[in-house]
């Protein structure tokens, strides 16, 4: 019989929050086996969470931190060896979010009902106390939406917002070009035709990287409204884009999370979503443009900030990723 095995990736001093996330997985009847991956937390998960000896857990120690894109890596390759079903399905979790318990019996209902093909879910996130709600756009996009886009900004899809969609088959149900990683559940039949995530990017829009190329492949991600995870901890920055930008040129010191992430977004435009050169080229200057006159404080610090900003995008469109030592030195 099929299992569903639980991955989760922690890091740091995440020990209240891996302690619920943990603990909330290991009462859910439909997860039969929990793999964590210990990306270099700050402290011994064996003697400080109870729950870690618990047979259900397998417990994945890495010496180093190799970013989100090494600890999920990892993870899914540990999981695909330990499977030994292609129907297995894989859950992926951050330590710092939870499935609801119905989450996993509404995403097999949908599959029944709509017989849907190749199904991969990402389960719909919540903050804490927030309540679903479901999706207003009578339209899905499509992963060609991407196209030549630069950040996922296209011109052509302001021009023409009614490319690369197609009705929604349910108001429940919104199909996702890309998904996060927590909350994604698929099968291993879909990592034996994908492959694993690139690890090479080591942090952050590793999971756009990994789910696009799910899509490509002719998988379709579905978001249902109401099979949820629970968020205990938002991002360092608010879900929208226009947050994005301003909370790096506000912050006191450079953030180098937003680094990696300029870095990997610009290598996504060039390396994946790149279908026209032209076209490519001009979404590009149009985000810069949006970067410079909409976020971009016009002081000393504003012109340092982008200056830096600029070295990350290039070294992206350069095809340079991993844990950069030249990060860090963006920033001199």
């Amino acid at each position: 019989m099929a299992k569903t095995i639980a991955l989760i990736v922690t890091y740091g001093n995440h020990e209240k929050q891996l302690k619920i996330v943990l603990s909330k997985t290991l009462i859910n009847s439909r997860v039969n086996h929990i793999f964590i991956v210990n990306n270099h937390s700050d402290y011994d998960l064996v003697q400080r969470i109870a729950d870690i000896s618990n047979p259900k857990v397998t417990l994945i120690s890495l010496p180093t931190n190799t970013g989100s894109a090494g600890g999920f890596g990892r993870g899914v390759r540990e999981v695909y060896k330990y499977s030994n079903d292609l129907n297995d399905r894989l859950l992926i979790l951050d330590d710092d979010s939870y499935t609801e318990l119905t989450a996993l019996d509404k995403i097999d209902q949908y599959e029944k009902r709509f017989k849907l093909s190749k199904p991969v879910w990402s389960l719909n996130r919540l903050k804490i106390g927030e309540t679903a709600r479901r999706d207003a756009s009578k339209v899905d996009h499509l992963y060609s939406y991407y196209n030549n886009s630069f950040y996922r900004f296209s011109v052509t899809n302001k021009i023409f917002p009614g490319r690369y969609t197609l009705s929604k088959i349910d108001p429940n149900l919104t199909l996702m070009p890309t998904a996060p990683y927590s909350g994604l559940i698929l099968s291993m039949s879909v990592i034996k035709d994908i492959g694993f995530p690139n690890e090479k990017m080591y942090l952050y829009s590793d999971d756009i990287e990994f789910t696009f190329r799910i899509s490509q492949s002719g998988y379709k991600i579905w978001r249902p409204y109401d099979a949820n995870i629970r968020d205990i901890i938002g991002s360092w920055f608010d879900s929208q884009e226009i947050n994005v930008h301003d909370a790096y040129f506000q912050s006191n010191e450079v953030n180098y999370r937003a680094l990696y992430m300029y870095r990997n977004e610009a290598y996504l435009a060039k390396f994946l979503f790149r279908k026209n050169l032209f076209l490519s080229f001009i979404n590009e200057i149009f985000w810069y443009a949006n970067l410079i006159f909409r976020h971009m404080p016009k002081t000393r610090k504003g012109l340092l900030y982008f200056q830096i900003l600029n070295t990350a995008v290039r070294k992206g469109q350069e095809g340079e990723l991993g844990r950069s030592k030249n990060i860090l030195k963006y920033m001199h």
